[in-house]
């Protein structure tokens, strides 16, 4: 029996080798990283393209097109990467580990189609790569990098995720790569050298797995290399994409090649985004300063307001960075408007121990457009005498439906109607967090709003409109089907503070 275990694990020290050594992703950075960052900068100080057999960029080519200048103990390697949105850009995850290298820092390239000279140029440190990313076998190769905001201009512009696609395999499809990769097997990269492209021709993952036959998963998208034109060493988290709706959407991020070279007619392979898009969109709801992400409710104000709890942004124990605002959607990780923004102010005597002034104005960086799906609501001005107990009212959010369960990532927008109470009924329950500033919902019946309901709204109709009374700030600790009352910042109390800030 120890025998065969001793053949067993050989055989499969033997495979992961074979499969890591043949590829061009594991030990990336040492294999052809490090070489290439070299002879990119020799060639810019020097002074056609990199993409095999494709074609040199112009400037506002590629507006989302990112390069990576990576940092490694001493070395520097070279990646490519795709921009989502000002604050966020998608990579690959070897770029960042490739089973042997731990980068430190990236440098993140913007609006140049030179990798070393021009552009905006964004360091940081903050990259967060698929937890079930596999080095040896090249699965989940996915990385979020998290950088300061930066400008958005004729160069410089986030593309398009392929929600809505998910039932899309692509093939047949002519899709665009871009990158700073080499030209050509064997040579180096030649002076006045530019970011280039080449259009190729989606294949089948059946006929991919020729190639690649155990590294081919539903998680990865396919090009063809034939006529000796593909991605080669360089582009890797570079962006593949297709023209949809006259609009550049992606879908498939640099991944692998052959080690045998990148114009011998072999695949090139991608991660399909369209397995990732919960994975992505989740990292760009609610991120928090150690990097982990929330997500909360809001209700819209005005075309660059929303409001929300204070306890969103700072609950006594994490503090947010970011906000990823969505509107006009019924799913919180797909659709809609979206906007970032680290912009938002908590009330100046929110206290996160007694939960007292639980609300905060979320300033949005551009102008919503209002629509049939997006639409302000009305402030309860005129209507701080009325407690609004024994009136029925409607909370609405993304939370989780029932105890004990997780949001999952389809996870659509409800609502349900409840009755206010009084405070002096919500006191029973919650004698110490409950003042003249909360407006609590009953329980009976085991409905009320759940976790990740958070700053989300609780309004009333009143003359022939739906008025705000509340911003959902706590529920009872025993569970949202405990019977028990859910309590919001009741918003008449805050009238003049959220007028001060619209």
């Amino acid at each position: 029996m120890k025998v065969l275990v001793g053949i067993l694990l050989l055989a499969a020290v033997a495979a992961a080798r074979l499969v890591s050594e043949d590829l061009t992703a594991f030990n990336y950075h040492e294999k052809i990283g490090f070489a290439k960052a070299a002879s990119i900068l020799a060639a810019e100080q020097s002074i056609s393209t990199r993409i095999v057999g494709g074609s040199a960029a112009k400037p506002g080519d590629f507006k989302y097109q990112a390069g990576l200048v990576i940092s490694i103990g001493q070395a520097r390697s070279v990646c490519g990467g795709v921009l989502l949105s000002a604050t966020r850009v998608l990579t690959a995850a070897h770029c960042w580990f490739d089973g042997r290298n731990q980068a430190q820092a990236f440098e993140v390239v913007l609006g140049s189609t030179l990798l070393f000279t021009g552009g905006q140029r964004v360091h940081t440190t903050d990259v967060q790569t698929h937890e079930n990313w596999n080095p040896i076998f090249v699965r989940n190769d996915v990385a979020i990098a998290r950088i300061s905001a930066v400008t958005l201009d004729d160069n410089v512009q986030p593309i398009a995720l392929p929600v809505g696609l998910t039932d899309n395999n692509f093939v047949g499809y002519k899709a665009v790569a871009s990158g700073f990769g080499r030209t050509k097997d064997g040579a180096g990269i030649e002076p006045t050298q530019f970011l280039s492209y080449a259009w190729l021709e989606v294949i089948t993952n059946d006929v991919c797995r020729r190639s690649f036959p155990i590294n081919v998963f539903s998680s990865t998208i396919c090009i063809s290399g034939v006529n000796a034109t593909s991605t080669c060493n360089g582009d890797s988290g570079g962006p593949l994409a297709v023209e949809i709706d006259n609009k550049r959407v992606l879908i498939g991020i640099t991944s692998f090649g052959s080690a045998q070279g990148c114009e011998n007619d072999s695949p090139a392979a991608f991660a399909r985004i369209t397995s990732f898009l919960p994975w992505i969109q989740a990292g760009l709801v609610i991120t928090l300063t150690d990097g982990r992400t929330s997500a909360c409710g809001g209700s819209l104000l005005s075309n660059t307001r929303v409001l929300t709890a204070a306890h969103c942004w700072f609950d006594g124990g994490n503090q947010a960075r970011s906000f990823q605002v969505v509107l006009g959607s019924i799913r919180l990780f797909s659709g809609g408007t979206r906007i970032d923004t680290s912009n938002v102010e908590m009330h100046g005597s929110w206290n996160p121990f007694s939960t007292r002034n639980d609300i905060a104005m979320v300033r949005l960086g551009r102008s919503v457009s209002y629509n049939n799906n997006i639409r302000n609501i009305a402030l309860p001005v005129g209507l701080a005498s009325q407690s609004f107990a024994g009136q029925s009212a409607i909370a609405s959010g993304f939370g989780a439906i029932r105890d004990n369960v997780g949001i999952p990532n389809d996870q659509v927008l409800s609502h349900v109607r409840l009755n206010v109470i009084s405070n002096a009924e919500c006191r029973r329950f919650y004698p110490n967090y409950v003042f003249d500033s909360t407006v609590c919902t009953s329980g009976a019946g085991a409905v009320g709003t759940c976790g990740g309901d958070s700053g989300g709204p609780l309004a009333v109709d009143h003359n022939n409109q739906r008025v705000l009374i509340g911003v959902t700030s706590f529920g009872s600790g025993y569970g949202c089907q405990a019977n028990e009352p859910a309590a919001f910042s009741r918003v008449t109390s805050y009238v003049s503070w959220i007028q001060a800030r619209l």
